[in-house]
């Protein structure tokens, strides 16, 4: 879904772990006919990536408490013990995502999740972690952008999915 909104905004490299959805992914590509939009089936916390890029956007895979409308598996499916293995993983594919930023590009980290363990908690250790990258607010509408500058609707509120984003730029210049 990301990667179709993505779409004839230049190239768009595309990864997932899993081959199978890549192929899923791959179909997609080619019933919306995507240009320069390219699928990479690789673990994101190892990237096969050399050269950084302006942009990086992080779709973490969560726990899905904002999607729970739609995704009633996500509900019975989950535990103290996947949001604790979750949050591991998003923590090592925020650490690996900001790698591959290019000085003066943007980082996005976001997810479905309302859970500030998978949201603001992550944007936090992000920042306790890393130097050299400046937290930005996250451009929407002011009643859905907190006074942190993160993006977050809360489906009773907003009327719609839940989601939470933040985005950081790192310092220095874009070559």
């Amino acid at each position: 879904g990301k990667t179709a909104h993505l779409a004839g905004c230049g190239q768009v490299f595309s990864s997932d772990v899993s081959i199978a959805r890549m192929r899923s992914w791959r179909q997609n590509r080619k019933r919306l006919s995507w240009k320069d939009v390219f699928p990479v089936a690789a673990d994101s916390r190892r990237l096969p990536f050399t050269d950084p890029f302006e942009k990086v956007i992080l779709d973490a895979p969560c726990s899905n408490t904002g999607v729970y409308r739609r995704r009633f598996d996500a509900r019975w499916n989950w535990s103290a013990e996947l949001e604790d293995e979750l949050v591991a993983l998003q923590r090592s594919m925020l650490l690996a995502a900001a790698e591959m930023v290019a000085p003066g590009g943007i980082l996005v980290y976001s997810t479905c999740s309302m859970e500030p363990e998978e949201n603001q908690l992550q944007a936090e250790f992000f920042q306790s972690e890393t130097t050299g990258f400046k937290p930005i607010p996250f451009p929407g509408p002011g009643e859905l952008v907190d006074s942190m500058g993160y993006l977050s609707y809360f489906p009773p509120e907003a009327g719609i999915d839940g989601l939470f984003a933040c985005a950081w730029r790192r310092e220095g210049q874009l070559e």
